[in-house]
């Protein structure tokens, strides 16, 4: 038996070097596959070996844009299907019969590839030989595998405080490195305020923590920041400029927007530690929401934060559709750090996303009820008190007339209807116009026995028009003609003199011949008082077919009705906001070709792209999308949150490149903490930010020192591997503030209207509304830069300078620059000088008597630490020099206090001396940085 045995393996074994000595021999022999890996040559791993290789040298000519001879590296199928040659260019486990090889090692630069390009090198050539042998597997990208826990790597140190050390401690030694000691307290106490509420600490704060000596110290400073109302003013900072919100249209005209609301529900949003699966729901689907609220409307303007162009003679679908792309490609790049936009026009060059799975993304949101209008219905009317009263008595009213559920539903239909009132028909939508015109591109206007029509308008179940309309002729008349000009009459509307100025519109209602089906309808205007041409029987903004809304023969139904429409003629504040096609006002989505929005392809149905987890039993809508991507299956959202959430902390992401988690972004520096940190977030933290927020700042990694050495910086320049703390500078936001915050200035209010706090002469050019920028009274100059109004046109300059966004768009990484303009805007900008008097005047009544003490105590109400001999030295060098020059120019000091009428005296000097000390110190590169 025994030698039987031992013949037997003998055998086996030979066979088995046989595979791998002779594999085109044994192509099929798959239960041996497990010994002839035994033996064969290494693995390729394809996501690191090979698909870099394929993208930087191969995609451009063979990918998702392009296939040249009609090969394909898009995919594994594409790839391995034939050519135009009839024969494919991979023969799996054949690399010398395969024509890529033979291509790639071909001596003739014709015929070689990349075709004239730089050669691959021979290890490049290698790699690919053997990944064709072994199979030329592919291999889903690292960012679209599921997420699992890892295991918490073990250290051994003592170095630590949570597991987020561990995972970074185990890569720190992987690249020869180990952690820097704990900061100071005042450094820690500064860099946490300055991170979590965007605001440094008051002296006594700072007092309080370095007296503290209980071990639970720093966590309750945590508890406390996290617990403060301006926690969210900094953290909304960095979600509008995702949501690109902006208090203004964009475009040429770049008119006023109200959308204010949004910004405070974001700041609500991330104070009350709103988990974030329901933050993303009620702002992509609020509306979808059953028993939605008004917070969950405004949540909606997310999306209504697109630009918006009002130009005369531009077409409303052209750039409602214009808004719709970008939607699509801000909702992946946001939630999934995917480059959508780059499918618009073809498939991804880099990444298994096909041309058509753009649209069908873009079917989820086609079907909102704006149309790229001026006044940018749909809008949530926001009414007084009072008028709330009204409404609420209309409700009283409808119950008490009805049964229980029909009330229900009537008073939810009427209170709709006066809130938002939709679905409008916008004057765009008429066509045929005759003797009539769209006057300034926006409003159907209709001269003496012009016409114009409306096709294939369902009227079943409608009993009244609601029509917003304006006139300034008197004895005018409106027809409305059934199937054709000639046609039955079935209503008919005397407009009554409405003009109170340029795009003053009133609402009112009449009635319709109850008609059955769909049909075109002609709206015949008509005056016979008039004798110009150019004169309109009335401007029509738009309409909306209704029901019968109140019946007039019930006890007061006449005065409802009246109340009805004097709440609808009421001029409010307004919120653009989210609403659904319903019925007849359904779009059909369509593949654009090549991108080109007038040349319609196949239709599409709402979907996810394959490569990613299925969208099965989920709506069809954005509802079903926003579920979806905060579903347990989806890898990407919590992966691209926890990375952004650690970039503002960190200074540089996991994954540097925020927006970019496909193949051509760069790669984790350390994956398996991003995906701890992902499950964490997802299903320990459920969702919670400030868990999340807490459990990295209290991390050792957070708590380090930022001082490096040589050997640090020659290792790790960028600190990828938090070997130090972060030193990264404020953002513009934070430079602002902390500037007001350490004068004594800024203003603790929160929430409301855009404030315009003071700002160059001469930086707003406005064209055609003759608005300017009103330098706000009071405490509204010196508030938060949150609260600043953000016109993207001409955006605020001192804040731009410092590498804020002009919110066009979606910017996921704000870029980091150091140029002079900085150094000009902090020495200069009249916030900046007037934050240095209010820091002068802190330093003259708090440092005592002497410069010395005066210097010091300027330097400490800033950076909370001693100042350096060497620094004081300079800076009362600084001082004297300056208090020279006023004495010399004695005229100048009215200048840098900033007051006309003030005179030259020993005080004023000395303090204007010190106004300009104090602006040194706000300039100075440690003031401007975290650290």
């Amino acid at each position: 038996m025994k030698t039987l045995l031992l013949t037997i393996s003998g055998i086996f074994l030979a066979f088995s070097l046989a595979l791998v000595v002779f594999p085109d021999i044994f192509p099929n022999v798959g239960v041996f596959a497990p010994v002839k890996t035994l033996f064969a040559s290494p693995s390729v791993d394809f996501n690191a070996d090979i698909r870099p290789i394929l993208n930087t040298k191969c995609i451009s000519c063979h990918g998702g844009v392009k296939e040249s001879g009609g090969f394909s590296l898009f995919s594994r199928e594409d790839a391995l299907r034939p050519t135009k040659s009839g024969k494919p260019a991979i023969i799996v486990g054949k690399p010398h019969e395969s024509e890529m090889v033979m291509r790639l090692t071909h001596p003739d630069p014709e015929e070689r590839m990349p075709y004239h390009a730089e050669p691959l090198s021979k290890d490049e050539i290698d790699k690919i030989s053997l990944w064709i042998k072994q199979g030329a597997y592919w291999k889903d990208h690292w960012a679209y595998l599921p997420v699992e826990k890892p295991n918490v790597p073990k250290m051994d140190t003592t170095w630590g405080n949570n597991p987020i050390d561990n995972f970074v401690w185990n890569k720190q030694k992987e690249q020869g490195l180990s952690p820097s000691p704990r900061a100071d307290k005042a450094t820690l106490m500064r860099r946490l305020s300055l991170d979590l509420i965007g605001l440094p600490p008051t002296e006594q704060e700072v007092a309080d923590f370095q007296n503290n000596t209980s071990p639970t110290a720093y966590e309750k400073v945590v508890d406390k920041l996290l617990d403060s109302p301006h926690f969210g003013e900094r953290w909304a900072a960095m979600w509008l400029d995702l949501a690109r919100y902006a208090d203004s249209k964009g475009y040429e005209k770049d008119t006023p927007r109200n959308i204010w609301r949004f910004r405070d529900y974001v700041i609500k949003s991330f104070n009350a530690d709103k988990p974030f699966d329901q933050f993303t729901i009620e702002q992509l689907a609020g509306d979808l929401l059953p028993e939605h609220t008004e917070n969950q409307l405004m949540a909606t303007a997310y999306h209504r934060n697109t630009t918006n162009n009002d130009e005369g003679g531009t077409d409303d679908e052209e750039f409602r559709t214009t808004a719709l792309i970008d939607r699509v490609s801000n909702t992946w790049e946001v939630w999934q750090g995917i480059t959508m936009g780059c499918v618009q026009c073809h498939s991804h060059p880099y990444d298994p996303i096909k041309h058509e799975e753009f649209y069908m993304s873009m079917a989820f949101f086609n079907n909102t009820r704006d149309e790229d209008i001026p006044e940018e219905y749909p809008i949530y009317q926001h009414f007084t008190p009072e008028d709330e009263a009204k409404i609420t008595e209309i409700k009283n009213w409808i119950q008490k007339q009805l049964p229980a559920t029909e009330a229900q539903n009537k008073a939810r239909e009427i209170e709709t209807l006066i809130r938002i009132g939709e679905p409008k028909i916008h004057a765009h939508s008429f066509d045929t116009l005759t003797n009539a015109a769209m006057v300034d591109g926006k409003w159907l206007g209709g001269g003496h026995l012009g016409f114009s029509r409306l096709k294939n308008i369902n009227l079943t179940g409608k009993t009244h028009i609601l029509i917003s309309h304006s006139t300034y002729k008197e004895k005018g008349k409106l027809e409305i003609r059934k199937g054709s000009l000639d046609g039955e009459v079935i209503a008919t509307f005397n407009p009554q003199l409405t003009q109170k100025g340029w795009g003053i519109f009133e609402k009112a209602i009449f009635p319709i011949q109850p008609t059955q089906g769909k049909h075109d309808l002609y709206f015949v205007f008509s005056n016979p008082t008039f004798s110009n041409p150019q004169d309109y029987v009335c401007w029509i903004e738009w309409i909306l077919f209704t029901d019968n809304l109140i019946d007039e023969a019930k006890p007061n139904g006449g005065f409802i009705k009246s109340e009805i429409v004097k709440l609808l003629n009421t001029r409010t504040s307004s919120t653009p906001i989210m609403q659904e096609n319903q019925g007849d006002f359904v779009r059909k989505t369509h593949v654009f070709e090549r991108g080109n929005w007038l040349t319609k392809g196949q239709e599409v149905q709402p979907h996810t792209p394959n490569q990613l987890p299925k969208f099965k039993d989920y709506e069809q809508n954005r509802l079903g999308l926003a579920k979806w991507l905060v579903s347990q299956e989806n890898p990407l959202t919590a992966r691209v949150t926890v990375n952004r959430f650690w970039e503002q902390l960190f200074g540089v992401g996991i994954v540097e490149t925020l927006e970019d988690f496909g193949s051509q972004g760069i790669k984790p520096t350390n994956q398996a903490l991003l995906d701890w940190l992902a499950v964490y977030f997802r299903e320990d933290a459920q969702w919670s930010v400030k868990k999340l927020l807490k459990l990295m700042v209290m991390s050792a990694t957070y708590q380090q020192s930022s001082k490096a050495t040589k050997d640090l910086i020659e290792k790790d320049p960028v600190n990828h591997y938090l070997a130090r703390g972060a030193r990264v500078r404020l953002s513009a936001e934070q430079v602002r503030d902390q500037a007001l915050a350490v004068s004594g200035l800024l203003s603790k209010k929160m929430y409301g209207a855009s404030v315009m706090p003071p700002q160059p002469e001469g930086v707003w050019q406005v064209v055609y509304s003759g608005s300017q920028w009103k330098t706000s009274a009071g405490e509204d100059a010196w508030r938060r830069g949150i609260y600043t109004f953000w016109r993207r046109s001409v955006a605020y300059p001192s804040m731009m300078t410092f590498d804020a966004s002009a919110r066009e768009v979606c910017v996921s990484r704000r870029i980091r620059t150091n140029t002079p303009l900085q150094a000009l805007v902090t020495l200069n900008d009249t916030v900046f000088v007037r934050a240095a008097q209010g820091l002068a005047e802190k330093m003259l009544n708090a440092g005592g008597e002497t410069l010395e003490n005066q210097l010091k105590k300027g330097y400490e109400l800033t950076l909370f630490k001693p100042i350096s001999a060497q620094k004081l030295s300079i800076l009362k060098d600084l001082f004297q020099k300056t208090e020279k020059y006023y004495t010399e120019k004695p005229d100048e000091i009215a200048k840098i206090l900033g007051d006309k009428k003030l005179k030259s005296s020993p005080q004023n000097k000395q303090k204007a001396a010190l106004t300009v000390v104090a602006n040194a110190i706000l300039n100075l590169d440690e003031v401007v940085m975290k650290e």
